[in-house]
């Protein structure tokens, strides 16, 4: 979705696409300066023990992801020539494609990220305490609790080795949490 969302506020694009289709929805994962671009650069050729690109792309992949100088991700870098901001901000200011999108996200997505951090057996307090520490509102709170209620919202019937909590963050989280959306605010 990030790639996607950042592809159509990308000037050099413009006329490729006439439809999108933006996978795990429209979130911002950033961008990066082109100086940071650049320290990253550096970091992945010395950690690599090479000096050019060449050298680079003469290594392996599991080589060259080991010795990356970012993790995980690589981000688009705002380089005030091909890339005059990240993608969020260019459509916050007007500035992309104006093409149809179909705009999705899978059913439990976030649960692959979730996993390594929310511990198997959730308690609803210590979700209430999470969802007041990232909502703030404690009126919001309630009404996602109410919205995600396993009476008003549909979990799976084996929940496996997790708790009933750790299934409602893994929804609140893949469907957006706390957007703005109708569904919240109604």
């Amino acid at each position: 979705g990030n790639a996607v969302m950042n592809l159509l506020s990308f000037p050099a694009s413009a006329g490729l696409f006439h439809r999108a289709i933006m996978q795990s929805a429209t979130y911002n994962a950033g961008s990066q300066s082109l100086a940071d671009a650049e320290k990253a650069w550096k970091k992945t050729k010395s950690k690599a023990s090479c000096d050019d690109l060449g050298c680079l792309l003469g290594l392996n992949s599991s080589t060259l992801i080991q010795n990356q100088g970012i993790k995980l991700l690589a981000y688009p870098v705002v380089d005030g020539v091909a890339q005059l901001a990240g993608g969020e901000v260019n459509i916050k200011q007007g500035n992309y494609q104006k093409v149809d999108v179909l705009l999705g996200s899978n059913r439990d997505e976030i649960a692959l990220f979730a996993q390594p951090v929310l511990p198997e057996q959730l308690s609803q307090t210590e979700l209430n305490l999470l969802l007041t520490a990232l909502v703030v509102n404690p009126f919001r709170v309630a009404k996602i609790n109410k919205l995600y209620d396993p009476a008003n919202y549909e979990y799976p019937q084996d929940l496996s080795n997790y708790s009933q909590a750790w299934w409602q963050a893994v929804r609140v989280a893949t469907d957006g949490g706390d957007r703005k959306s109708t569904r919240l605010n109604s």
